[in-house]
């Protein structure tokens, strides 16, 4: 028995559709209703480029007082009501967390930096250890002299060389 092309082509489309869909991610709990998106690229067609509120507050008369958009496989949380925002707010550490930036954080190697840890335990240590450093004014008045110093080191460089701006801002 001989195998065509055919076959072999529409076993791989049926292998591959079976096995992307055993690797798709799981959802926890149904995300709101929302306007439904295309596929890959979701709701992005359907995003205002300006008064985002206008079109927001529509979805929200059509589809209530939570929606959901898909940008890009990703999900976005619009919340339309001010009661609902005030209970979500009462619990925020709970429903709010800092995105994942895989390219910016893990293989650029920023990961560990305070704007890109997740809430928690260590984001709470570091943001304890920077209001100690930065915190207040009279702290900050502390670093005056370096400020001015450095300020000055500055102005001297791009006074010599104004042209080579960008070698003199690192």
């Amino acid at each position: 028995m001989s195998v065509s092309p055919l076959n072999v082509a529409v076993a791989s489309a049926g292998g591959f559709l079976l096995l992307s869909w055993a690797l798709k991610p799981k959802q926890g709990a149904p995300l709101p209703p929302g306007p439904t998106g295309l596929p890959v690229v979701g709701n992005v067609a359907d995003m205002p480029a300006t008064k985002e509120w206008v079109t927001f507050a529509e979805w929200g008369r059509k589809w209530g007082g939570i929606v959901s958009v898909k940008l890009l496989g990703r999900p976005m949380i619009i919340v339309n009501s001010a009661e609902i925002m005030a209970e979500l707010d009462k619990q925020g550490s709970v429903y709010s967390d800092r995105p994942k930036l895989v390219m910016g954080g893990e293989l650029v190697g920023y990961e560990d930096t305070l704007v890109l840890t997740p809430y928690g335990p260590r984001f709470r240590r570091f943001r304890k250890h920077f209001s100690r450093l930065l915190g207040t004014p009279a702290i900050m008045e502390r670093h005056n002299p370096t400020v001015e110093h450095e300020t000055r080191r500055f102005l001297k460089r791009t006074l010599v060389n104004a042209e080579d701006l960008n070698q003199n801002l690192r």
